[in-house]
């Protein structure tokens, strides 16, 4: 699936962030991030998908992450852009996740709901012999040994 049209539905978000009286990078430093980053921004999203298993989260998750990377674009000093533009995707999912995980889902194993019906595991357990478990001379499995 994927985000269709990187660059166009980028420069939109740019154009959002700037009209907010916000001119966080001059035109060459925009120059340089639409070179830059905005090939990286289908990782960004494979990422966040991979991470929260949903693509409408992972689409919000993505824009966040690109809003933050062009916010703090002029700290970047040079290295690879793609490890530094995912690097803050897996944060942007982090945060996400500790402010959107669903608590009231998650129980805590408790033996009397959660065990097994019957018999506790250590009473089936001295009950199973070993001898019990070997075939007998009589078997199908001792015949065929045989022949």
């Amino acid at each position: 699936m994927g985000i269709k049209s990187p660059l166009r539905r980028f420069l939109s978000l740019s154009k959002i962030v700037q009209g907010k009286g916000s001119d966080v990078l001059d035109s060459q430093d925009q120059v340089r991030f639409e070179m830059l980053v905005l090939p990286h921004l289908d990782a960004a999203y494979n990422l966040a998908r991979w991470l929260l298993r949903r693509g409408e989260d992972a689409e919000d998750v993505a824009q966040e992450a690109m809003l933050r990377s062009y916010r703090f674009f002029p700290g970047f000093h040079g290295g690879d852009v793609r490890a530094w533009l995912l690097q803050i995707v897996r944060n942007t999912c982090y945060t996400w996740l500790e402010k959107n995980r669903r608590v009231k889902d998650m129980t805590e194993f408790d033996e009397e709901l959660h065990g097994l019906p019957g018999q506790h595991p250590k009473r089936l357990l001295s009950q199973v012999t070993i001898a019990s478990a070997l075939p007998t001379p009589s078997s199908p499995w001792c015949r065929a040994i045989e022949r």
